[in-house]
């Protein structure tokens, strides 16, 4: 789970639609409840800008965060 560009932000057509379920649109969520509440807050956020009255484009940047954790040997590791 975990489109970074939402399904249902392309229901101008099926293909729109169907494009989005690619492993190139796609990355890791983790911790508890975190699609369907603080994702889902972006989302929703995102979608308000887009309908706003004179609204020309909404640029979006979506990515994994990667966040190193200290080891405890002075050094740095992502897992």
């Amino acid at each position: 789970r975990g489109h970074l560009a939402p399904a249902m932000n392309h229901k101008g057509s099926q293909k729109a639609m169907d494009s989005t379920f690619t492993l190139a649109n796609c990355a890791p969520q983790v911790g508890a409840g975190f699609n369907r509440d603080y994702w889902a807050r972006i989302e929703w956020f995102v979608r308000g800008l887009a309908h706003r009255e004179g609204t020309q484009a909404v640029y979006v940047a979506t990515g994994p965060l990667y966040l190193p954790q200290p080891t405890g040997d002075g050094r740095w590791r992502m897992q």
